[in-house]
């Protein structure tokens, strides 16, 4: 599996052998059904600036690759501004895990994202309302999707206001 890095050129046996290398955006540049495994915990450590990344290729990620992605002592945790998920095994409680981890996010893309964000509303409402204290400038709503009455009011509350 490569990765596409849009300044620095990063791909990930670059990743192995590089600990100094700090790309800013990473992308997977091949659908295959590549093992994931092996670059993904390298990149926390590897890439500690990154801002935006672009996994919606990698079809075998799951929720433990999530976490392995953002845990919240990752230094990527407080620079990451973009994640773009595709991988269908990666749920809700992955989404959550992190919005929870990444407090600088403004885009999460991602099915599950109206669903993770409506269930961080509700539980931040009964225990801690600074949760809602997020970055998220862009919310996509899917029109497949059902949506039910008041989730949207929830949902907004994610989104930063000016004033």
């Amino acid at each position: 599996m490569a990765f596409d890095e849009q300044q620095e050129g990063v791909n990930a046996d670059e990743l192995s052998k590089s600990r100094t290398g700090n790309p800013r955006s990473i992308q997977q540049r091949t659908d295959s059904e590549s093992d994931i495994s092996s670059p993904l915990p390298q990149i926390p450590t590897c890439c500690k600036n990154l801002r935006i990344l672009d996994i919606t290729k990698c079809k075998k990620l799951t929720d433990t690759g999530i976490e392995w992605l953002v845990p919240k002592t990752a230094e990527l945790s407080k620079t990451l501004l973009e994640l773009m998920v595709g991988c269908q095994a990666v749920t809700k409680r992955g989404i959550i895990f992190a919005v929870q981890n990444c407090p600088s996010l403004e885009v999460v893309e991602n099915i599950n994202m109206f669903d993770a964000l409506v269930e961080l509303a509700r539980s931040s409402a009964l225990a801690q309302p600074s949760i809602l204290n997020t970055n998220i400038t862009r919310l996509t709503l899917r029109p497949a999707d059902v949506y039910i009455s008041g989730q949207l009011e929830l949902v907004v509350r994610f989104c930063p206001s000016k004033g």
